[in-house]
């Protein structure tokens, strides 16, 4: 490093997180909001036992044609 430091804190963080220079909101531009993230802690679960419902009926769909002639 050398004698005069970068003054650019920024230099190093992803573009999404910098913050907003020069308008109200000072706030990272890319990052969810908390609402935003409650939300989605709430339909990953479902969403997954969707998916796993889903994935159980094809397969004992699969299962009755093979094993047991439909």
């Amino acid at each position: 490093m050398g004698f005069f430091t970068n003054l650019n804190l920024d230099a190093q963080t992803p573009p999404r997180t910098r913050p907003r220079v020069g308008e109200k909101q000072w706030a990272p531009a890319g990052v969810p909001t908390t609402r935003r993230k409650n939300v989605q802690r709430v339909l990953a679960p479902i969403v997954f036992l969707l998916a796993l419902a889903a994935l159980v009926a094809v397969g004992y769909y699969f299962f009755r044609i093979l094993v047991l002639g439909g």
